[in-house]
């Protein structure tokens, strides 16, 4: 019979008195081991892995770590509730006369008696009873192993695989489970949800190969038709391997149309094959792959289409320019890069290929790059317009050693600078840094590995920043209205790397192939998310585009960024929420690229969907309304959990020659509330909601004159003051957005959290106390927006924005700086700008990274 004991938690007297935890002994949990070691089945049997529907994540009612675990019942019939060893590791080794400690609480209060049982690593059962949990606050429940009576003579009470409770709950009703561990016989503490990190580190590194086989077990059947994952998997798991040779051999070399257009061979910029050929080279290689297993017919089928889809493209005139001249797109530009680096690396070490001429046109890059790229049109594209008289050309080897410098300056100035212009997209994140990836794992050069190996820290430490529920937080540049974090695969990326399955199914497979690791200090950043408290993250991205007119014959399709940007992303970062917004100087020149739609507003931890953001709008009619793919131009000024954000009413943009003219900041915007919040206000033209352990208030701002009345104002201290309009918005039938009656009009964010404001009465009650000021310019409907609140000490924060022309924001008076020392600024990671070196500090471990 479990012995449970209640726990009551005096907060105060935790942190006053109670001893610092030591880095290496404090035990996390993590987010994606839900779906993993969570799981129902049927009352009986015995649960199994992928039955972790029922479960959910709740970080707002935790006992131990950053959150808890809830089952949700689904039927009145009776279940079988519980945990597990994940599939890619073998058991808990719990050793003999062990106790296992779990609190649980729940909201069903019907008291009764719920069978319990032990599995061991030969499936056996060992059963014993508890009495159910009733309560509503948390209790602790120990079970010792003589508990439990075994159900076949050879159980293993040291080797043991599940355990699970048989109960009945009401439809609906939810079991909290949290702080799951065993002590074993010598005090050892073993944990199941909460683990230290050097031993999650170890158990990573244990399962690694594991996981990978999983992973392509999956890909075999789950990759998408147009890419070769499926085919690769295969070959990795050495299964029908000379079938696979004879088909990869005809994707290879066949002409027929449909077929390379299936796989993007007639599409010189596809962003994922080039990447995926390479894999498939120093995978299977005969010569020096791991597994040698590709036959010399297609091997050499496989090298002939390298060579040609990198012939063209592979211009070593291009080498010796500016890394930050950028073609066509930064994925792409980083894609076809890559590729003419690792390309060039094969053929000066194979024979036949090492004389081989390169067309080296130095007309300019990005040739093949229109419209018709992936059509049956066999014209490459237009060239560009460059006559260089001074052009270079050079063998494979001239080329390789030319790529090689070119990344060192590429690395180096971005670790210097900052990275990248579409920071964080959704879409094309899991491209780009998948490209750091190759040459991480197969450039020949020990110094560019070495570079990129600190890059991808780097990378990682400034994506854990603003991170929240295992989610990429913060600004997101080239974000096409997904309104979903999961829709950036780089979460998946990280959650590998944490221990956790991968995915072969895309490009991340070739991350799941890489000897990168993330070190310590990134576990603890990752996984210990509470201790990190509140702070603000500031950091400097390129994407100023050179203000030139006429622009340099070759550069048709080519961004032209070597220079100091002044462009500002910014985080409120908290362990229930994240508040982010680009401010960019009103002077900076932007382009197609960093001008590209972007996702900022506030993302809860309560759910990937649970946000508000501002975006541009498509009307279908009076009340159906969607999200049109591009955002609208955005400008911002934010301080902490405050902002103003409104669509710019115009802005500077330089483009390459060939590329569309377009500016997108004459929109309709909405404001979206993703996830349903839990409660919802709306008073005197705010919209107040409550959602998890969050508190945000949204207000609109139009003047009483802007919206049609008779100009009336009041007289203040900075002049006159317009009206306010009661309510600037309307809202779509589904009332989860918000319409904006004029395009134009300021929208004020104000954040707050639980922990400060005890209920959302209290934060409305903080709000209240807050000032809008409309001050007017020479005309009625000119006017700047000056918002005054304070932050929970009692510290005065006022913003101001002029809503009438690009004027530089003020933050408590002072004009915004967009151009700090600073390149990373946290209290986790520090930088100054074009220096080259970056201090990583969290959880008493540190790591500096020097370029």
């Amino acid at each position: 019979m479990g012995n449970i004991k209640r726990i009551w938690i005096l907060v105060l007297a935790v942190f006053f008195f109670c001893p610092a935890v030591k880095a290496e002994d404090k035990r996390v949990d993590c987010w994606f081991e839900v779906a993993e070691i969570f799981g129902s089945s049927a009352s009986g049997s015995i649960i199994e892995e992928g039955r972790g529907e029922r479960f959910s994540i709740d970080y707002q009612s935790k006992k131990a770590g950053d959150l808890s675990v809830v089952y949700t019942s689904d039927s009145v019939q009776e279940k079988e509730i519980g945990f597990m060893v994940p599939s890619y590791s073998d058991f808990w080794d719990a050793g003999p006369e062990w106790q296992l400690h779990i609190s649980m609480k729940s909201n069903h209060s019907e008291p009764t008696r719920w069978a319990v049982s032990i599995v061991d690593i030969n499936g056996g059962k060992a059963i014993s009873e508890m009495e159910s949990i009733t309560s509503d606050s948390w209790e602790e429940v120990e079970f010792s192993s003589g508990q439990f009576k075994p159900s076949y003579t050879k159980f293993d009470e040291t080797k043991l695989k599940t355990f699970q409770i048989r109960a009945r709950l009401p439809q609906g009703k939810k079991l909290w489970f949290d702080d799951i561990y065993f002590k074993k016989k010598n005090g050892e503490t073993l944990g199941v949800m909460e683990k230290t990190i050097d031993r999650r580190m170890a158990e990573a590194e244990k399962t690694r190969q594991a996981r990978i086989e999983a992973a392509m077990r999956r890909a075999q059947t789950k990759s998408p038709s147009s890419v070769l994952n499926a085919y690769f998997a295969k070959l990795y798991l050495d299964r029908q391997t000379e079938s696979i040779n004879q088909k990869l051999y005809i994707i290879f070399t066949t002409k027929n149309s449909a077929v390379r257009k299936q796989f993007g061979i007639n599409q010189p910029w596809n962003p994922y094959l080039d990447s995926m050929l390479f894999r498939f080279y120093f995978t299977f290689n005969r010569t020096s792959g791991k597994f040698k297993r590709l036959t010399s017919e297609t091997q050499n089928a496989l090298l002939d289409l390298i060579w040609e889809r990198n012939r063209r493209r592979n211009d070593i005139n291009i080498a010796k320019r500016s890394s930050w001249d950028i073609v066509n797109s930064e994925s792409l530009d980083l894609c076809f890069k890559s590729a003419a680096l690792l390309s060039s690396q094969i053929f000066k070490n194979r024979m036949g290929y090492e004389t081989k001429e390169y067309f080296d046109s130095g007309k300019g890059g990005g040739a093949g790059y229109w419209f018709h790229m992936n059509g049956d049109i066999k014209t490459f594209g237009p060239q560009g317009r460059a006559e260089p008289e001074d052009k270079i050309t050079g063998n494979s080897e001239e080329h390789y050693n030319a790529w090689v410098e070119f990344f060192k300056r590429y690395i180096k100035e971005r670790a210097k600078k900052g990275f990248f212009i579409a920071n964080a997209s959704p879409v094309y994140a899991k491209y780009t840094i998948n490209y750091i990836y190759d040459i991480h794992d197969y450039c020949e050069d020990e110094e560019l590995r070495e570079l990129c190996g600190k890059f991808l820290d780097l990378y990682w430490a400034d994506w854990l920043q603003d991170s929240i529920a295992g989610y990429r937080g913060g600004v997101k540049i080239k974000d096409y209205a997904e309104l979903d974090a999961r829709v950036d695969s780089t979460h998946l990326m990280l959650q590998y790397h944490l221990g956790g399955g991968g995915t072969a199914e895309i490009i991340t497979i070739n991350q799941l192939l890489s000897d990168y690791k993330l070190p310590e200090v990134l576990w603890d950043m990752a996984l210990d998310r509470q201790a990190l408290g509140e702070f603000e993250y500031i950091s400097r991205r390129p994407g100023e585009e050179e203000n030139k007119r006429p622009r340099p014959l070759g550069d048709e399709r080519t961004f032209l960024c070597d220079k100091e940007s002044r462009i500002v992303r910014y985080s409120w970062v908290t362990p229930d929420y994240v508040m982010a917004s680009r401010m960019t100087h009103p002077s900076a020149v932007m382009n197609h690229l960093s001008a590209s739609p972007l996702w900022h507003g506030i993302q809860f931890n309560t759910s990937s969907q649970a946000m508000v953001t501002p975006r541009a709008l498509n009307i279908k009619d009076d009340t159906s309304w969607n999200f049109y793919k591009e955002s609208g131009y955005f400008r911002s000024v934010q301080h902490k959990n405050v902002m103003i954000t409104q669509q710019a009413r115009s802005y500077i943009s330089v483009n390459p020659a060939w590329f569309l003219e377009e500016k997108n900041n004459d929109l309709p915007v909405g404001i979206h509330f993703g996830e349903k919040p839990e409660r919802k206000v709306e008073k005197q033209g705010w919209i107040f909601i409550e959602q998890g352990n969050s508190f945000l208030a949204v207000r609109p701002v139009r003047s009483y004159y802007e919206a049609g009345g008779e100009f009336d104002y009041l007289e203040g201290p900075h002049g006159l003051e317009s009206k306010l309009e009661n309510r600037s918005y309307e809202w779509n039938s589904l009332e989860n957005i918000a319409k904006l009656k004029s395009s134009h009009s300021p929208i004020i964010f104000e954040a707050g959290r639980k922990s400060n404001y005890s209920n959302l009465t209290k934060f409305i009650q903080h709000i209240d106390m807050a000032e809008i000021k409309l001050v007017n310019g020479i005309v009625p409907e000119a006017y700047s927006v000056v918002y005054t609140t304070t932050d929970i000490s009692g510290k005065e924060i006022k913003l101001y924005l002029n809503a009438a022309n690009n004027e530089t924001p003020m933050i408590n008076d002072e004009y915004l700086d967009y151009q700090p020392d600073k390149l990373f600024d946290s209290p986790y990671m520090q930088s100054l700008y074009d220096s080259g070196v970056t201090n990583i500090m969290c959880g008493g471990r540190d790591l500096t990274l020097s370029f």
